[in-house]
């Protein structure tokens, strides 16, 4: 889920002046307020401002929401028949992820992994997590286009007549096949990074600075985040 430099506008563009810290730490404020929240005119809310500052890339926005509501299905499907008030639960939980996601995509996601990676270094967040975001980031598109080509090419040569078994048959062996390249790929990755002096830690590449605004920004998001905490358990 990422958003580029060129889709912010409006208060997300003034707003992508900070510092890189300055924003990851406005977003994890911001997140920890809403998943904590049962105000749910609140979460709209917020939501609905998200929507303001992505403005003109609200189909982009919908897009980026698809696989999140995707899950929200299964949540639907079974809270109302598992729980008491399971509807109402439903609605909180399904306004809470869409609110952690709209925070996401206007605060960390614009500014891009690497970027991220970058300013969590420089946060002291142990280098083996950042590793594992950059890498997961890197490979994990390579080995979605391994399936898609995967998926692409059985299409084109199955019979027409092909049996629901033999087609699960088939994806089972796509997705063996992958997970197998997946290893592969991971040992030949890791050899290329040794021979080039790969030590454990990503160099930092990127020098941050550390304005008043960003300051003042932390400040406002403590505040606000303590306000809808408090708002939320009314």
């Amino acid at each position: 889920m990422e958003l580029t430099g060129r889709a912010i506008t409006g208060g997300a563009r003034l707003l992508h002046k900070s510092d890189p810290r300055c924003l990851i730490v406005t977003g994890l404020l911001f997140t920890v307020s809403m998943v904590v929240s049962d105000n749910r005119p609140l979460i709209l809310a917020v939501i609905l401002v998200c929507f303001a500052l992505l403005t003109p890339n609200i189909r982009l926005v919908l897009m980026r929401l698809v696989p999140v509501n995707f899950f929200m299905i299964f949540l639907w499907i079974t809270l109302p028949f598992t729980a008491e008030d399971g509807v109402s639960q439903a609605l909180t939980y399904t306004l809470r992820v869409n609110a952690a996601a709209m925070i996401f995509m206007a605060t960390i996601a614009p500014m891009g992994v690497y970027i991220a990676g970058n300013a969590m270094m420089r946060m002291k967040v142990p280098h083996k997590l950042v590793a594992v975001l950059l890498l997961s980031y890197r490979y994990i598109f390579i080995l979605w286009e391994h399936i898609s080509t995967s998926i692409r090419a059985m299409s084109l040569r199955k019979p027409d007549n092909m049996g629901v078994l033999t087609q699960w048959k088939s994806y089972a062996s796509i997705i063996a096949a992958t997970i197998a390249e997946a290893i592969r790929r991971a040992d030949r990755v890791q050899q290329a990074m040794l021979c080039r002096g790969f030590d454990g830690r990503f160099p930092v590449t990127r020098d941050f600075r550390w304005r008043l605004r960003d300051t003042i920004c932390i400040l406002l998001s403590l505040l606000l985040s303590a306000t809808f905490i408090c708002a939320g358990n009314i």
